[in-house]
């Protein structure tokens, strides 16, 4: 039984030797493999840009963020700074009329700095909204014609 194994087997790879595969099947595989190169390069592209494209939403979201926050501690250095000089001032009055002046000044002062604050952080956010909007905007277009690309290649 061995024998017939061996035999068979020796039969079979000699016949798959002489086998020859038609020309325009062997052309067929060949442009289909380059083309399965050129998407998967196309991809690799679109995938590189993609990254690219978000890394500059986020640059632009931490940059609106870090300026926020660096308002915020702007404006409560500048509010703070104000208590203090006011309880300084009051801790200076002689008597009751001065301290009302001084806390009806403090008051006055502050509310106007509180709504030119909130305005000003409000501008600010506005633009941080549009600046990322702007940038996601630009990084979704660039990605969808890149893949546009792709899928037609």
């Amino acid at each position: 039984m061995n024998a017939d194994a061996k035999k068979q087997a020796e039969e079979f790879w000699k016949n798959a030797q002489q086998i020859k595969l038609p020309v325009n099947f062997k052309e067929a595989i060949e442009e289909s493999l380059v083309k399965s190169q050129e998407v998967y390069e196309n991809a690799k592209l679109f995938a590189k840009d993609t990254e690219k494209a978000f890394e500059k939403v986020a640059k632009t979201t931490e940059k609106g963020a870090k300026e926020l926050t660096s308002q915020f501690l702007k404006n409560a250095v500048e509010n703070t700074d104000a208590a203090f000089k006011a309880v300084h001032d009051l801790v200076q009055c002689k008597d009751f009329e001065d301290a009302a002046k001084i806390q009806s000044a403090f008051v006055q002062d502050q509310f106007a700095k509180f709504q030119a604050q909130f305005q000003e952080l409000n501008l600010l956010a506005g633009n941080i909204s549009k600046d990322a909007a702007k940038a996601t905007k630009i990084a979704t277009d660039k990605t969808l014609s890149n893949l546009n690309s792709t899928v037609q290649s």
